[in-house]
Formats: structure tokens, C-alpha cells, sequence
């Protein structure tokens, strides 16, 4: 309950002061359980990490969705994602402030979710790149 609890304050909280320190709390919480079996890290870390990139909208037909005639609930839904990136930031900030060199070994999680949406991203990039050499020759 005391995750959850800060979990929701991190990501949805309109003050930035408190979010802020709902954000330490949340990161002197995942120091503490760094030895506790089971751990909750690896999810935390894992929810961190997708509120800072939130997956596009994935559409079955391939299509991309028509724009919403109600620009209010729009903008609601883009203030709350950037609300929760503004939170899910100054977590991991703190995570990586109190870690410091010991950081990706306290939280291997946090390494290969890094690793991972780097590797996601090279991939992309790849056949940009062949492009490019082919267009330059080489």
C-alpha cells in the first residue's frame, strides 16, 4: 500500500514541491528494499521508465486514430502525462543521486531498461544509416 501510495503521488500530484518529495520518499523506499526478497524494484523501476516515454497508441488496423473533437479531454490527458514524466524524472533522479557509482548495481533493472530502449532505438536508426551510406557511396 505505502508503494501504491506514492506511486500515485509521483505521478499524479499538481504541486511540484510535493511531488517532489513524494519522489524522495519513493526513492529512499526502493534504497531500503534493495536486500528485501521479494523486491519491488523491478516494477517500480519498470513503471518509472515508461511514465518518462509512454508508448505511441497502438492501432490493430494500422490506421492512426482521428483527432478528438473534445480538445479538453485532450489536453487533460497530455497535462496528467506530463505531470507524471515531471514525477517519474525527479525518482529516478533521486534514485540516481542517493546510488551514485553503486546505482546500476543496486538496480540492475534500471541498466537493462536503459539498455534496452537504447538497443530499441539504435535499431530503429539502422536503416537510416544504410540509407545514408548508400547515398553517399559508401
Amino acid at each position: 500500500p505505502v508503494v501504491r501510495a506514492l506511486m500515485d503521488s509521483v505521478k499524479r500530484e499538481a504541486d511540484a514541491v510535493q511531488q517532489a518529495r513524494a519522489a524522495l520518499a519513493l526513492a529512499r523506499l526502493l534504497e531500503l528494499c534493495v536486500e528485501r526478497r521479494p523486491c519491488p524494484n523491478h516494477k517500480v523501476i519498470r513503471s518509472l521508465c515508461a511514465l518518462l516515454a509512454p508508448p505511441p497508441p497502438q492501432h490493430t488496423s494500422g490506421e492512426t486514430a482521428a483527432p478528438s473533437p473534445d480538445h479538453t479531454l485532450v489536453d487533460g490527458v497530455m497535462r496528467a502525462s506530463s505531470r507524471a514524466a515531471r514525477g517519474a524524472r525527479k525518482a529516478l533522479e533521486e534514485l540516481a543521486r542517493r546510488g551514485g557509482a553503486a546505482l546500476f548495481t543496486s538496480y540492475p533493472m534500471l541498466w537493462k531498461t536503459v539498455y534496452d530502449r537504447v538497443d530499441a532505438l539504435a535499431l530503429r536508426m539502422e536503416p537510416l544509416d544504410s540509407e545514408r551510406r548508400g547515398a553517399r557511396g559508401g
